[in-house]
């Protein structure tokens, strides 16, 4: 099966200006908010085929997609980045990940160079965009694939991104998951790019 979700495809989506104001609200130069939203969408990418592999899950997440994502938020990123409204990406990293929240914002600040503050702020402005991606390419898919099949297309059987997602959201919060996971081979996720 080819990889349904084309990251490079999504990213694409994201206009110049767009990463431009996405960063003034994040605090970043576009070059940097660009690095971060490429390490941030993997990792969200794989925390939603992580909780999707749960049936019940899966059914949530295509509820939530069939009610609250379909697409659209894709037609003007630019509006939706000015606002720096968090609280959508907020509540949908809090029903993905959990309190693991923070091991991910670590991850994403440690690989992109950025302070944890901005990567925690990225991540929930890029949640809402992941799922938005995702109700467009449900919207596209021809068949009767569902949610987890086009996740299952995207993690592609345990490719980096997945390895990392696991072992983030299996920590303990002791405090050491940066170094961790930076030994399994920092910029693993900016080779999906």
């Amino acid at each position: 099966m080819n990889n349904l979700l084309d990251l490079g495809n999504l990213l694409s989506m994201v206009s110049g200006d767009d990463i431009a104001k996405l960063g003034e609200k994040v605090g970043l130069s576009g070059d940097k908010a660009k690095s971060a939203l490429g390490s941030s969408i993997p990792l969200i990418m794989g925390a939603l085929a992580e909780k999707a592999k749960q049936p019940e899950e899966a059914e949530n997440i295509t509820k939530a997609i069939e009610k609250d994502h379909d697409g659209s938020i894709l037609n003007n990123l630019g509006d939706f980045f000015s606002k720096g409204d968090t609280s959508e990406g907020d509540s949908i990293l809090k029903h993905v990940v959990g309190d693991k929240k923070d091991n991910i914002a670590q991850f994403v600040s440690k690989d992109s160079g950025i302070d944890l503050g901005s990567a925690s702020k990225l991540l929930s402005m890029a949640a809402p965009l992941v799922m938005g991606f995702l109700g467009k390419t449900n919207k596209e898919t021809p068949g009767s694939m569902g949610i987890t099949d086009i996740l299952g297309s995207f993690m592609g059987g345990g490719n980096a991104s997945q390895n990392i997602v696991s072992k983030l959201l299996d920590r303990d919060n002791d405090g050491s998951v940066v170094d961790d996971v930076m030994d399994m081979g920092k910029g693993m996720l900016g080779k999906l790019f």
